[in-house]
């Protein structure tokens, strides 16, 4: 069982052709983690993923192979192919980690399954207060029934890029009047808000879907999906009910800075 990950011995002829292709995956994903994770690079780990745990399964369903090692190993390929397409701390990753660490007790597998955990702890990231990010994989993405932004939805967003943040640097957002309490926005920033404010920006359910935890770390808005970033802008939208004055705050903390560059690398990938 000497074989760090990711790497996977060779199991058999009929299998190399599925083995070749988890390879050629991790080995792009790990090199570029998480910039060029793109949705649809996510979309092909899913399927991926799938694949492999499938092939597990019926290994460990046919007498003649319930014992054979090789399960193993292609749960632990469909695991670290989750862990880039899916996220360290989605719930698709949790479940193919679930049947990695059932091999932990096992003798010829306890040092493999070591192994792992500290690969997987090197690609994930640190949140805030120990909160678990329930990050979005291809197949939680929003039903085909809701709006979803297009090519020009994401180039409208990505113009104010360089209005709000000349040289990189957040515009001083709003001003108080004398004897008022209430922000008065800058005209950029209320074109902006307006265009976040769309349907196909909207996210109903973005609290659930971790948008709180996930807009305050840049290391997950880097590996963010159309779908993640739909909830955190949401959540950029919505929080000024709560708070006046939430607009300019996302805007000059680099949340919104942080977001337009993702969706900039997400644009760039359809070209």
């Amino acid at each position: 069982m000497n074989e760090l990950p990711p790497g996977c011995p060779p199991l058999g002829r009929e299998y190399e052709a599925l083995r070749s292709r988890y390879l050629a995956f991790v080995g792009h994903a790990q090199k570029y983690y998480p910039q060029a994770l793109t949705d649809e690079c996510r979309q092909q780990g899913h399927e991926l993923a799938r694949a492999l745990h499938s092939k597990a399964l019926d290994l460990s369903s046919s007498k003649a192979t319930t014992d054979s090692l090789d399960i193993y190993w292609f749960m632990q390929c469909a695991a670290l192919v989750s862990l880039f397409a899916h996220g360290a701390h989605s719930v698709a990753f949790s479940r193919y980690r679930k049947d990695v660490d059932y091999y932990k007790d096992h003798n010829l597998t306890r040092q493999q399954v070591e192994a792992f955990g500290c690969y997987v702890r090197a690609f994930t990231p640190e949140l805030p207060s120990g909160n678990l990010l329930p990050m979005r994989g291809p197949q939680d993405a929003r039903s085909r029934l809701e709006p979803m932004p297009q090519v020009e939805d994401m180039d409208e967003l990505l113009s104010f890029l360089p209005r709000l943040y000349p040289g990189g640097i957040a515009i001083k957002t709003y001003t108080v009047r004398e004897g008022t309490y209430w922000p008065e926005y800058a005209e950029v920033v209320t074109d902006f808000f307006c265009a976040v404010g769309k349907d196909c920006w909207n996210d109903f359910d973005y609290l659930n879907h971790g948008a709180a935890v996930m807009i305050e770390n840049p290391a997950c808005i880097a590996q963010a999906s159309l779908a993640d970033i739909q909830s955190m802008l949401t959540w950029c939208v919505r929080g000024e009910r709560f708070c006046d004055g939430h607009h300019g705050s996302v805007i000059e903390k680099g949340y919104v800075l942080n977001v337009l560059r993702r969706i900039e690398v997400l644009r760039a990938a359809m070209r």
